[in-house]
């Protein structure tokens, strides 16, 4: 099946000025529909207009982004230049414009193509006589019968192996497909771990906010019950142990005044702790419960809050997640961070229906052989097949060898041999 523009075509003079709400449906997402689902995609450019348009450069950066494989750029309508110079100058251009818009270092191959000159409506334009023999040997129309023809002929070969490109695509579909699952996988499981590691913080934060109340609680009981009534301290004249009597007696009874002095300041140590003790309170015991309770119930309405807070807001914070487990991939170069936008952008409508309608705790866990298989698949399986696809016979137009079998040197004579015995014995 041909589609062409895919079968959409604006009025003349009108291409410039118009766009998506103009034309009553979204111009690059249609193309991106059928680009998906075609295994050859031919990109014209006619002579008289080799720059590209604004929606042009949208189209090859958005649309047929990733497709280079089955892309194709065309200049088309080489027949109408009557000089070697006029292509060229709307050869470079073209260039110059692609080189602004491809992002590669050096720009694909720019095949060409015209129409065969029995097979037009309109007769060729000549060149007057004058100008006819100078230019004679510069002119297109000679050069459509060498040069041209035999890329012409590519272009055809490429349109007529659609078939064979279609394993091709299908290998490329089977690689971004996975691609994509895995990172799908990846993030949902980032968004579950971070909205789990949150809530964790929250629970220890209740457990540590419980066993605070618990202790001080305690502690004002430990402090509180089984105290007695304060003592009351030493009177000054019971520390004066002032001795009375003649100096022999007081020489001799020495030793037995400092025993006296140090029990009284143990004594009187002990009256002091004792006075410290406060007596137990009904009323402080059960404020310093209520206390407890309610910067224990506050706190656990503060978790539930923030937690319906950020598993309702899931999509707003989705990006940052993004950024923050594929950040260092988009650091390494402008290829892998192009291939790893165009798989987020193609992953996240996909994704934010499924936080949306899905809570994050109700996602299974993945398994860690499931990942393991993801892997093997992108970095064993898609190579392998790829490898067995791109072995060709010759060139790169020629024929998978898969497809279209070479019969084996070798086995022409004895096929031969085989046919011409079977004909004797008839």
């Amino acid at each position: 099946m041909l589609v062409d523009s895919p079968g959409m075509i604006d009025p003349p003079g009108t291409s410039l000025d118009r766009t998506d709400e103009d034309r009553g449906y979204d111009f690059k997402r249609v193309v991106q529909w059928f680009a998906d689902r075609a295994d050859v995609i031919l990109v014209m450019f006619d002579p008289d207009k080799p720059g590209t348009t604004f929606e042009t450069l949208d189209v090859l950066t958005k649309s047929l982004q990733g497709m280079s494989s089955k892309v194709l750029l065309i200049l088309n309508k080489v027949d109408d230049f009557q000089t070697v110079h006029d292509f060229a100058r709307a050869y470079g251009a073209l260039c110059w414009n692609l080189s602004k818009v491809i992002g590669r270092k050096d720009l694909p191959f720019i095949y060409t193509m015209y129409v065969p000159q029995d097979k037009r409506e309109d007769p060729p334009k000549s060149l007057p006589a004058a100008q006819g023999d100078a230019e004679s040997a510069y002119s297109v129309p000679k050069m459509l019968e060498h040069e041209f023809d035999g890329i012409r002929g590519e272009v055809m070969r490429e349109v007529e192996r659609a078939p064979d490109r279609a394993t091709d695509n299908i290998l490329n579909l089977l690689k971004a497909t996975a691609l994509r699952l895995k990172m799908h996988m990846t993030l949902v499981e980032a968004c579950k771990k971070e909205y789990l590691d949150l809530r964790k913080f929250w629970k220890r934060a209740q457990i540590a906010g419980i066993v605070a109340g618990v202790g001080f609680t305690a502690f004002y009981l430990i402090r509180t019950v089984g105290s007695s009534a304060p003592l009351e301290a030493l009177a000054a004249e019971d520390l004066a142990q002032a001795p009375s009597g003649s100096p022999s007696v007081s020489s001799a009874s020495s030793e037995g005044s400092s025993m006296m002095t140090s029990s009284a300041w143990e004594k009187n140590w002990s009256k002091q702790v004792a006075r410290s003790h406060s007596l137990f309170k009904f009323s402080t015991f059960a404020k310093i419960v209520l206390s407890s309770c309610a910067s224990n119930l506050a706190l656990w309405k503060a978790s539930v809050l923030n937690l319906e807070f950020k598993r309702e807001n899931v999509l707003q914070w989705l990006p940052q997640t993004f950024q923050r487990v594929y950040g260092p991939f988009l650091c390494k170069s402008d290829r892998a961070h192009d291939e790893i936008m165009a798989q987020w952008n193609a992953v996240q409508p996909g994704l934010e229906l499924a936080l949306s309608s899905t809570p994050l705790e109700s996602f299974p866990a993945i398994e860690t052989q499931h990942k393991s298989f993801l892997d093997d698949v992108l970095d064993l399986h898609v190579p392998r097949l790829d490898r067995c696809v791109r072995d060709r016979t010759g060139d790169d137009h020629a024929y998978l060898r898969f497809k279209h079998h070479i019969t084996p040197a070798s086995s022409k004579p004895e096929a031969k041999s085989a046919t011409t015995t079977t004909t004797e014995s008839k």
